[in-house]
């Protein structure tokens, strides 16, 4: 199992998710019917599931070399746990952030979205 992926690190790999689902995002707008409504959280859901359940790794974590893995460290973690720690995500949101500044203060490093899953992310 690898070392524990800190707060910042992490907070950019998101960052870095959040500008490719942007991008995604103004690609499918330009076919989307305007009369339906953009389920812009069911993308983010979609998104995050598929990805850290096929690989362990999104987009953002693959470039910053991190990957989530089950508690045990093995990856991947398969989907039932990713939309799990994805739900946990909009958790996090909920609480004005906490969850994920709980990170900070983890000897683990591990958000609620984490503790939820029962995943941790660690550096590849």
């Amino acid at each position: 199992m690898g070392q524990p992926a800190g707060f910042f690190i992490r907070f950019w790999a998101f960052v870095l998710d959040l500008l490719l689902l942007g991008v995604l995002e103004e690609g499918i707008l330009l076919f989307w019917p305007s009369h339906y409504p953009y389920p812009r959280a069911g993308v983010f859901i979609l998104y995050f599931t598929f990805w850290t359940g096929y690989t362990g790794q999104t987009l953002g974590k693959w470039a910053l070399n991190l990957r989530v893995t089950d508690q045990w460290g093995l990856y991947p973690v398969g989907y039932p746990k990713a939309f799990f720690r994805t739900l946990g995500y909009l958790v996090n949101l909920l609480a004005w952030g906490l969850g994920f500044l709980w990170i900070i203060g983890d000897r683990e490093k591990r958000g609620w979205h984490d503790l939820l899953a029962r995943t941790r992310v660690c550096k590849c």
